[in-house]
């Protein structure tokens, strides 16, 4: 163990690798898509929610759909 000899020396390299894909609460992704709707185009925004959710570009397109159409709904 290297705690019982001298102190080390040199470079020391630590690796980091990304965080490991949880699933989501369907409220965050929520969120998230309406977020990203409101500043890109409707596949745009799935496509960037599939990037960052590790979810399907196509799922998340048609989320994103039934969320804009109960908007409607609860607007009027």
């Amino acid at each position: 163990h290297y705690a019982a000899a001298d102190t080390p020396k040199g470079e020391i390299v630590i690796c980091v690798g990304p965080s490991e894909a949880t699933a989501d609460e369907p409220a965050d992704i929520d969120r998230l898509l309406r977020s990203l709707a409101a500043e890109m185009p409707a596949s745009k925004a799935a496509a960037e929610a599939a990037k960052m959710t590790g979810g399907q570009k196509q799922a998340l397109y048609r989320r994103l759909l039934e969320l804009k159409d109960s908007g409607k709904d609860g607007d009027g």
